[in-house]
């Protein structure tokens, strides 16, 4: 817990207004701020942003923004890419704490989700909503809540290397073939591989498996690629994604028909 950090994002011009009493809020608790204005529209802008937290060792996440920004697909994906960054970065689950406004200065109600928010990579982050939060954000750096989501994701990205995921179940139970789609923006799998957890493979062998398969769930469509091997606990399917997608598909492929996949949403 030593030396970390409250990393405060404030997204857009008129949250800066914001952004400092929410400083302050967490300053008389002890905690020490720092934080970023996000690059709204800079491509991979969640890259940089993550490294540099996880430099200053941020232990929550405060985001400060308009209701209109903050319900931004690209906004919201580029915070999920963000999130899941630093916290493989740093090796450990980092709780967000989220203060709206609304543009229009009146009060309005964000419109009713009908995703299931333990399925979203930001879903577990709490909206502000009384003036005892910054009480409730610093007994949740000591104490964070468990991950809601049930698989392991650990993301790795680099110029040369690209942008990959790591997935295993959370429970790490072994797992009898894999499958894994992406949906929306327009991205894309490029590679696949099942290898040593925490450890990129330099070489697999893939057994039985298929490239660019398309189906449909929950409203939207996937494209998919999918193996058989044996996935032992010490071990992780990798994936190389080519852009940034809005939801993920995951599941398991025992046999030679899609069984049932849990979809996790970025841009939610």
């Amino acid at each position: 817990m030593a030396n970390q950090c409250a990393w405060i994002i404030v997204i857009g011009e008129e949250a800066k207004i914001i952004a400092s009493p929410v400083s302050a809020s967490l300053q008389q608790y002890g905690l020490q701020t720092k934080g970023q204005f996000w690059p709204i529209g800079e491509k991979q802008a969640w890259l940089a942003s993550s490294e540099n937290a996880a430099q200053e060792n941020a232990g929550l996440i405060v985001v400060v923004a308009s209701q209109e920004q903050y319900a931004s697909e690209s906004i919201r994906r580029d915070l999920a890419l963000f999130r899941l960054n630093l916290q493989s970065k740093l090796k450990r689950h980092i709780d967000g704490f989220v203060h709206l406004f609304s543009e229009s200065h009146l009060k309005e109600d964000l419109p009713a989700s009908k995703t299931d928010i333990n399925m979203t990579i930001l879903g577990d982050w709490t909206l502000v909503e009384d003036t005892k939060w910054a009480a409730k954000a610093v007994a949740r750096l000591h104490v964070p809540n468990k991950p809601s989501l049930p698989y392991q994701i650990q993301l790795y990205a680099q110029e040369k290397i690209g942008v990959w995921l790591e997935i295993r179940p959370r429970n790490n139970a072994p797992v009898s073939g894999f499958i894994f789609g992406v949906s929306g923006n327009e991205a894309k799998i490029s590679f696949h591989a099942v290898g040593i957890s925490g450890l990129l493979p330099e070489k697999t062998i893939n057994e039985y498996e298929f490239k660019g398969m398309k189906f449909e769930t929950a409203g939207l469509e996937f494209e998919s690629w999918g193996l058989r091997n044996q996935i032992q606990v010490n071990e992780s399917y990798y994936v190389r994604l080519e852009g940034e997608p809005n939801a993920i598909a995951v599941g398991s492929m025992p046999g030679e028909e899609l069984e049932e996949v849990d979809i996790i949403y970025l841009s939610h």
